[in-house]
């Protein structure tokens, strides 16, 4: 099954897809909690990023508040980027359902000068979470579709959870704190590319540069 979390601060609303595929390959969970040293660990398929020179870093800024909580901060210019070398990510062997979801601090009046990424996958199902130049959630399948919404991240400077559910050959659902903001038809599968990583805070280049706080980065499928 697969469905968004329960969030601490809001209740539980959940799309949820249950299946049974023996080509099942996993989804990737990177919950921030070490709060230091080097390593961003994936606790479902032990996927590593290293934190150097030119990564985001550290936090105590959580969704929670809590001591044992942490985040990564993003300030623009730096990324993340996870190898997948055994390409272990994928589909899960019947369709090209699946889930993304993140928490997300942005400042006040936040306004990227372009669409920012906050997290993508480049190879099949090949995705990007992004929030738009007016704060609004995107999403894109790659090589097939951009998909705008106008589903606004408050302008609070809080944390807010932030969720997409793609159900293959329907829809793309989006939600911001545990609520449905929009729907948007579509119909065009999973995109995909020929790299397999994970890169967090923008594009491998270094375009589309995310600035604010991330935590409990999730793909499911």
């Amino acid at each position: 099954a697969l469905g968004l979390e329960a969030s601490d601060h809001f209740g539980v609303v959940s799309d949820i897809i249950l299946k049974d595929g023996t080509n099942h390959k996993p989804g990737f969970s990177f919950p921030f909690d070490a709060g230091t040293g080097t390593n961003v660990v994936d606790t479902i398929g032990n996927l590593k990023g290293i934190l150097v020179s030119g990564t985001p870093s550290w936090n105590t800024n959580s969704p929670t508040g809590q001591g044992s909580d942490y985040s990564l901060w993003f300030n623009g210019s730096k990324k993340l980027v996870v190898p997948d070398p055994k390409q272990i990510l994928g589909t899960n062997g019947l369709n090209d359902d699946y889930t993304l979801q993140c928490w997300v601090k942005v400042a006040v009046n936040y306004a990227p000068a372009e669409r920012a990424i906050l997290f993508q996958y480049e190879r099949k199902p090949g995705f990007a979470l992004s929030i738009n130049t007016n704060r609004t959630l995107h999403t894109t399948a790659f090589k097939i579709q951009d998909i705008s919404t106008s589903a606004a991240l408050p302008n609070d400077g809080l944390w807010h959870h932030i969720g997409v559910v793609h159900t293959d050959g329907q829809n793309m659902k989006f939600y911001i704190d545990g609520s449905l903001s929009q729907t948007v038809t579509y119909t065009g599968g999973a995109g995909y590319r020929t790299d397999s990583r994970i890169v967090m805070g923008s594009d491998f280049d270094g375009n589309n540069p995310f600035t604010g706080f991330l935590d409990r980065v999730k793909f499911d499928n």
